[in-house]
Order: C-alpha cells, then sequence, then structure tokens
C-alpha cells in the first residue's frame, strides 16, 4: 500500500501517458502487477510482458474484481486507462514519482557477488539504531527495473532510511535504476567476472557498476571494496565523499585481528571487537561495509558490532550450514561466480581442515552459467582453487564444469568425478558422502542445486 496516494493526472505525467478514460482527479493507494493481489478502486495495475504471458490480457479481470485504472501500452477498453509506450518503464517513471515524496536517505549497493549479504548486514545494524519498523530493504534479491520499484512503494512517512541493490545485466541499467532511486549512500562490493559473458571484460563490468555514482548527489557517499584491485585502480568522481574498507591499511574502515574458524569471524575495527556467526573472509568484507555505511549516517561501530551478533537466520544469507547428522552440508546454491566459488572453498577447508579433528573436504560444484566465451578459462580456474583449498574428492555436474574437474586432476586432487546431470550423479553421491564429511554444494541458481542438498539432506 502506498502511504502518500498518487492522482491519476500527476501518473500519466510521470509516465508521459495519455488518459483514455476516468477521472484525473482520482487518487491511487496502490500498485500491483499481479492481479492475483487484492484489489479496489484505489488499486492501479501495471501490466508487464513476459516471456510467455502478457499482462495485458488480465486488464479485464482487473476491472471486473473493481480495480481502480491500468496502465497500458495499447488502446483497451476499461474504467481508467493511462495509455504509455513501454509499461515496464512506467512503472520506473511511478516509482520516481513516489520516491520524490520522501526526503529520506536511500543506500544503493552493486557488485559482482555479496550484494544480497551485505544488503542484510546493512539493513541489520540500521534496524537495530532506527528500528525495524523505519528500515525499508530490497525483498531477497529483487534488485532488476521490476524490483526496485516495488520496492521504493513501501516508503512511507515512518521511513528514516531504504536500503536497495541493484544488479545489472547491460550498460545502462545501474543508471537507470540509480535514476529511479536517487541514492544518497553507494556502496561497491566488487569487481568480479559475473556476467563477464554480455560485458566482455571485467573493465566492462567496472564501468557498468560505477554507474551508481552517477546520480550521487554532490558530496554523496561513495563506499568501495578498497582491496579489489579493479576499484583500488578506479578513477572516481572528485565530487564525492570516497570511503575505502578492507583488510588492507590503506582502508578508511579496516578490519584488524581477523581470526575465523568453522562457525564465525571475529575481528577488531576502532578498537570495537566484532563476532558474526558466519563463515568466510568474505562475510567480514560484507560486514565492513555495513560499518562504513554506519558512519556516514552517525551510527557508533559498537552498534554496529552488537547487531551484527544476530545474522544468519535471513534467507537472503545465502551460504547456510547444515548439519545433516553424520556429515555437514555448506548450502552455497544461490548463485555461482568464481570469486564467490573461490571463497566458498576457502570455508569448505576451513571447517574440514581446521580444529582437532580433520574432516574430508567434499566440493559438489555445478556449471557456472552467463560466461559465454570465458567460460572454459572460468571453470578452470575455480578447478585450481579445489586444489589449492586441498578437496578431498570433486563431484563436478552439468556442461561446463567438465573444466572444473579437468583443472582440479590436472593440479592434483585425485579424486574427481563429472556428469551431465544431477540424476546421473545421484547415486555416486549417495555412495562416496560418508559419516563425518564437510559437503560444499554450489552452482548457478539455473543449475538447480539445490536438488543436491535436497537429496544429501533426504
Amino acid at each position: 500500500m502506498l502511504h502518500h496516494k498518487l492522482k491519476i493526472e500527476e501518473i500519466a505525467k510521470a509516465t508521459s501517458g495519455q488518459i483514455l478514460n476516468g477521472d484525473k482527479n482520482a487518487e491511487i493507494s496502490d500498485v500491483i502487477i499481479d492481479t492475483r493481489k487484492p484489489h479496489n478502486k484505489e488499486t492501479l495495475f501495471v501490466p508487464l510482458k513476459g516471456d510467455r504471458v502478457d499482462g495485458h490480457s488480465f486488464i479485464p479481470a482487473f476491472f471486473s474484481g473493481g480495480g481502480g485504472a491500468s496502465i497500458a501500452s495499447s488502446t483497451i477498453g476499461g474504467r481508467c486507462i493511462i495509455l504509455v509506450r513501454d509499461t515496464k518503464k512506467a512503472l520506473g517513471d511511478i516509482a520516481k514519482l513516489y520516491r520524490s515524496k520522501f526526503d529520506v536517505p536511500i543506500v544503493a549497493i552493486t557488485g559482482s557477488v555479496g550484494k544480497t549479504s551485505t544488503k542484510e548486514m546493512i539493513a541489520l545494524a540500521l534496524s537495530k539504531h532506527f528500528g525495524a519498523d523505519k528500515v525499508v530493504k530490497t525483498h531477497a534479491n529483487f534488485n532488476n527495473e521490476i524490483g526496485l520499484p516495488l520496492t521504493l512503494f513501501n516508503l512511507s512517512p515512518n521511513t528514516q532510511v531504504a536500503v536497495t541493490e541493484m544488479g545489472a545485466r547491460a550498460f545502462g541499467d545501474i543508471n537507470y535504476l540509480s535514476n529511479i532511486a536517487k541514492q544518497k549512500i553507494a556502496v561497491i562490493t566488487n569487481i568480479g567476472t559475473a556476467h563477464i559473458g554480455e560485458f566482455g571484460s571485467r573493465e566492462n563490468i567496472l564501468k557498468a557498476k560505477m554507474e551508481i555514482a552517477n546520480n550521487l548527489p554532490q558530496g554523496g557517499a561513495l563506499i568501495i571494496n578498497g582491496d579489489d584491485e579493479m576499484l583500488k585502480n578506479a578513477k572516481l568522481p572528485k565530487k564525492l565523499s570516497v570511503i575505502k574498507y578492507g583488510l588492507g591499511l590503506a582502508n578508511d574502515v579496516l578490519a584488524k585481528d581477523v581470526e575465523m574458524s568453522d562457525t564465525n569471524c571475529e575481528f577488531i575495527v576502532d578498537d570495537v571487537k566484532f563476532d558474526i556467526p558466519l563463515v568466510g573472509r568474505h562475510n567480514v568484507y560484507n560486514a565492513l561495509a555495513s560499518v562504513a555505511v554506519a558512519k556516514v549516517l552517525g551510527i557508533s561501530v559498537a552498534e554496529v558490532a552488537d547487531s551484527l551478533k544476530g545474522i544468519g537466520g535471513d534467507d537472503a544469507i545465502r551460504q547456510k550450514v547444515i548439519n545433516a547428522g553424520d556429515y555437514t552440508i555448506i548450502d552455497d546454491t544461490y548463485n555461482a561466480g568464481v570469486e564467490s566459488m573461490s571463497a566458498g572453498l576457502e570455508v569448505l577447508m576451513r571447517m574440514a581442515k581446521s580444529g582437532d579433528k580433520e574432516h574430508r573436504a567434499v566440493a559438489i560444484l555445478g556449471d557456472m552459467l552467463e560466461k559465454g566465451e570465458f567460460s572454459a578459462a572460468e571453470h578452470a580456474q575455480v578447478g585450481s582453487c579445489c586444489a589449492q583449498n586441498l578437496v578431498d574428492v570433486l563431484i563436478t555436474i552439468g556442461k561446463d564444469s567438465a573444466y572444473i574437474a579437468k583443472q582440479a586432476e590436472a593440479d592434483g586432487v585425485e579424486d574427481c568425478h563429472h556428469f551431465d546431470t544431477i540424476e546421473h550423479a545421484k547415486g555416486y553421491i549417495k555412495d562416496v558422502v560418508a559419516a563425518g564429511d564437510i559437503v560444499f554444494v554450489k552452482a548457478s541458481r539455473g543449475m538447480h542445486f539445490e536438488k543436491v542438498v535436497e537429496l544429501l539432506q533426504n
């Protein structure tokens, strides 16, 4: 529900639309893209065109169910129609209009990996300070031209700050999103190789991610990972206040005395001790980003440290450690790139090889999608990471993950097995995983490796 009603007339103006029917002074208190959601005479429907379904076909049912007005890109009968060229762009235009009603700081986060986990840490820290009901955040990973507008519709007079996530698959995507959000603080987590098939190089990925700075105001805060080679050497806008975080001494927000176990991370920032119930060095960086944002907003480091003690229960924290009885599963099946694969393998090694009793490290890895012409080299790099992180048993599933197994074997991993599909791998997985093993499961989302986790749990 919108906490600030919008008039049909101002919606039409914001979208460069034409009102075909209805009262231009009628007010809208809700915007939906799915007619199965409750609606009434103050509801605006924005139909979107998908690969299989065109939302325009639901406009008649929307009106017959009591809906008030609808956006449309073609002439169609109805109680109140605003005719536009592009309904998806209209959704963004309406969100931009609605966002303009609120003078609240918005934090925007982008990067190749770690966006969602960083968002969750920042939102948790801010919620501790302002109150959970006063912080709006991106749900899950709704970080595109549909998800961002839907997030902004949750702004209310009670909102003190919003934390949003921005993804990109092409040049201009982040510029488009940041032009809607008008963020005052921007965070770039790192520049990796996710979507390198679309962008062609890490230099181009950097260029795409740096679009997040385009709509920052004079003196706005640009917070970057100061240990990332691409960001460290990037030419940054002089009009902005640049804050760097990391483990290197040159960073503004610096973690010292980092210690990691198979259950948590401990480190010091400004003489304040952090103890986070998450595993992996990458989560230290995510936490440092939240410290940097908090500092910009005048929140103490101690308050951030206290808030992050409770991180880990949210589904948006990607990496989950599951006790499956006889063995332990590191479920990191949300998505995959070289950087996140490497980070996960490091966690696997630490959990398997540290402590009083050494465990067998088992990695079940699948394809990293959207790598294009770089796929063979990227997968081979993961194979080398398997060897470097002392993987005992490697199982790869898919097409391009065969390059992981081939390179891992060449680099010294003796127990490597490749399968074309999860179905083909099931029997071997059941036979090979044994009591005491630490099992790391990771692939791109499109590989549906949650089925592997289910297999292991059952």
